[in-house]
């Protein structure tokens, strides 16, 4: 799933597999939890529970998303964004969000905040962040950070 998503982001068809995303997102953690289970991994350390292979993959699948996405955003104001690319975006965002929720639980806590700070930092332009990217970011940590007592 990874690796065919991830090769498909870098076609010209982004937008599907972009509203898509949460379903892939909850496949991916559904079939990882299921296979920490099944190999009896539970109790083992969190470095030992996921194969480096899957944790580079994941890695490749953010880069892929966050270099599509700002693709479709240039560095320019906010008004020149199509209102479609800016919910795709805000989409996309709040399922990453997500999904790297779920996966501080189960995942190499210090590969998750990489991805975490990866995901970030992606989003600042070279030049002055716009007010769009900027709030992208803030909801992206508000989301990461809910707890059930927020």
């Amino acid at each position: 799933i990874l690796h065919n998503w991830t090769s498909a982001l870098t076609d010209k068809s982004t937008d599907d597999y972009c509203r898509l995303c949460w379903f892939l997102y909850e496949l991916i953690v559904k079939c990882l939890i299921l296979d920490v289970h099944d190999q009896n991994k539970k109790d083992a350390p969190r470095n030992t529970r996921i194969d480096p292979d899957v944790n580079f993959a994941i890695t490749r699948l953010l880069e892929a998303l966050v270099n599509a996405l700002m693709a479709r955003l240039s560095p320019s104001d906010d008004s020149n964004y199509s209102e479609e690319t800016l919910q795709l975006a805000k989409f996309v965002n709040h399922c990453t969000a997500l999904f790297l929720k779920d996966a501080i639980s189960f995942f190499d806590r210090g590969v998750a905040l990489e991805w975490l700070n990866f995901w970030l930092s992606r989003w600042i332009h070279k030049s002055q962040p716009t007010r769009f990217i900027v709030d992208l970011q803030i909801d992206f940590l508000r989301v990461v950070c809910d707890y059930e007592y927020y």
